[in-house]
């Protein structure tokens, strides 16, 4: 098993359309898996041709799906419009070179739920559900297990889990037949579409807690985010301390700023669920790094146990801000075992600098 994406913050993906900002207070604590789930999309521009307005897209990280593997993804969201300028609002779909291809959304006069194929030209409804509505805090996996052949043996099926409450997720659409969108053999990214202005509480952004993309299905998954709450094992970095970026929002005024190479960063982070609660994954670090006027022009991204440290490959850094990420699927690099619960408790962040 593979987790292929994950992440519910700005930095946690490489492509992000639109406006975009941390959702910290109001629904946060209420709709998101944990409280530091804290991502919001505002759509501001109406467009009836291609209904979805903001995106993520994990082209660094292809999600490849061909006739051979399967691939789910998973969305914790709320605010979704009941109509969308007159007609279906897909709101979570598959996509390939930014053209979107099979998702799910709400009928234009209900909030009943829709599978949808992109034809190349408009929304095609496949199949519908009329027993439960989609217009509060719900979780929605999409598990595409045959994609690509464009006839019947291709099949689709989607989960509902409320957010709220502990039911298990249930599923709402099971579709077997042609899924594929004409000239598009494989999907690469993971779109998500924003509310309608002014169609939820708080405002004309809509809350999305967390996107996953892996290649068994995501039902019994979910993301926890966490952020710097101390000093860690070490800090060579020429200036700053974790402090200086352990905000709950990105803040490039306040920096670490390293002028050497091989300067180690490791720091604490914020509590974990409940002991007997979970089976890690994935960890996934992320960073938004930026170019100084000299010094190291890469940095590598790991984690520590407080006694060692254990890096990804070296990563370019560019003058702009730019986030940077590395993904641990599977295997703790630290002790070379499968991720366990008890890794959890003295897992630190870790940043070198790389000249």
């Amino acid at each position: 098993m593979a987790i292929t994406a994950h992440g519910n913050e700005l930095e946690d993906f490489d492509t992000v359309v639109g406006t975009w900002t941390h959702h910290t207070t109001g629904q946060a604590s209420a709709v998101f898996r944990t409280g530091y789930g804290r991502c919001a999309m505002a759509q501001t521009v109406a467009n009836p041709a291609s209904y979805l307005m903001k995106y993520f897209r994990n082209s660094a990280r292809a999600i490849q799906d061909k006739t051979t593997h399967a691939i789910t993804a998973r969305i914790g969201a709320c605010g979704l419009a009941s109509t969308y300028n007159g007609s279906a609002q897909v709101f979570f779909c598959f996509s390939h070179a930014g053209t979107p291809v099979l998702g799910v959304g709400k009928a234009a006069t209900s909030n009943y739920l829709l599978l949808c194929k992109w034809t190349g030209a408009a929304w095609s409804t496949l199949a519908t559900n009329t027993t439960g509505t989609v217009n509060a805090a719900k979780r929605f996996d999409i598990y595409l297990e045959h994609y690509g052949a464009g006839d019947a043996t291709e099949r689709c099926r989607v989960w509902m889990q409320e957010i709220a409450g502990s039911a298990p997720a249930q599923l709402w659409l099971d579709y077997s037949g042609d899924l594929t969108t004409p000239g598009v053999a494989h999907v690469d990214g993971v779109w998500v579409s924003g509310p309608n202005p002014g169609q939820i509480s708080t405002g004309t952004d809509g809350p999305i807690g967390e996107v996953i993309a892996a290649d068994e299905p995501t039902c019994r998954m979910g993301l926890v985010t966490k952020y710097l709450s101390g000093a860690g094992r070490a800090n060579t970095w020429t200036s700053g301390t974790f402090a200086s970026i352990d905000e709950l929002n990105a803040d490039t005024s306040d920096n670490l700023e390293s002028a050497t190479g091989a300067q180690v960063f490791a720091g604490a982070l914020t509590g974990w669920p409940a002991s007997g609660n979970f089976t890690p994954l994935s960890v996934q670090v992320t960073a938004l790094p930026a170019l100084g006027s000299s010094g190291p022009t890469q940095i590598a991204l790991g984690v520590g146990d407080g006694s060692t440290e254990a890096y990804g490959s070296d990563q370019a850094v560019e003058v702009a801000y730019i986030p940077k990420w590395h993904i641990m699927s599977g295997t703790n690099p630290v002790t070379t075992n499968p991720w366990a619960e008890a890794d959890m408790a003295g897992l630190e962040l870790a940043i070198k600098s790389v000249t």
